[in-house]
């Protein structure tokens, strides 16, 4: 069974509107004191209409649909990591 990521709280990124596919926005940062763990990234909730992509090795969020990337929609994400 896999054990819920030790997520620091409260990151915050930001990316201009639009930007292209694979833009990177941030990585997302993990304090867990089983270094030898492996380490597995997903999103749990907030990535309406699958705007964004996480790369489950790094946890790396890069832009996904950059066309659905429209402030005037919504102007703000709360991404949940697990």
């Amino acid at each position: 069974q896999a054990l819920p990521l030790p997520v620091d709280a409260d990151q915050m990124f930001s990316v201009a509107e639009h930007s292209p596919n694979c833009t990177s926005i941030g990585t997302v940062v993990v304090t867990d004191p089983d270094t030898m763990d492996m380490k597995t990234f997903s999103f749990s909730g907030g990535n309406i209409r699958n705007v964004f992509a996480i790369n489950s090795m790094t946890g790396e969020i890069s832009v996904a649909k950059s066309a659905r990337l429209d402030f005037a929609t919504l102007n703000a994400y709360d991404l949940r990591v697990a």
